[in-house]
C-alpha cells in the first residue's frame, strides 16, 4: 500500500517499464473502487470501476495528467491505495472472464 499523496512518484516510472500486456492495479483500501492501467503497444489502457465505469486509451505524454485527474476521481477520500501488479497471464485470464 503506498501513501496518495506519493502515488505518482511510485507509479510513472513503473509503468514506463512495463511490457505490452502488462499493467498495474490501483484500488482502495476497502477494494471496492480500481483503476487498471495496462501498457498496449503505444499507449495505455485505463479501466475504471467504481464512480465512473469506463475504458479508454491514454497517450504516454498524456499519462502523469489523466492519472492525477482519475486518482481525483476515484480516490477522493483514500489516504492510502492499493497495488497490484498485473501480468500478461493475468490480463489474458481476465480477458476470457469477459
Amino acid at each position: 500500500m503506498l501513501d496518495k499523496e506519493n502515488i505518482l512518484t511510485k507509479i510513472i516510472p513503473k509503468l514506463k517499464k512495463l511490457y505490452p500486456n502488462e499493467g498495474i492495479i490501483l484500488a482502495t483500501y476497502k477494494r471496492n473502487r480500481t483503476l487498471t492501467i495496462i501498457f498496449k503497444e503505444e499507449s495505455y489502457l485505463f479501466i475504471q470501476k467504481g464512480y465512473e465505469n469506463k475504458s479508454y486509451f491514454v497517450k504516454p505524454s498524456q499519462l502523469k495528467k489523466q492519472l492525477k485527474k482519475v486518482l481525483k476521481t476515484e480516490f477522493p477520500r483514500s489516504r492510502k491505495i492499493r497495488v497490484y501488479p498485473l501480468r500478461e497471464q493475468d490480463f489474458l485470464q481476465n480477458l476470457k472472464k469477459l
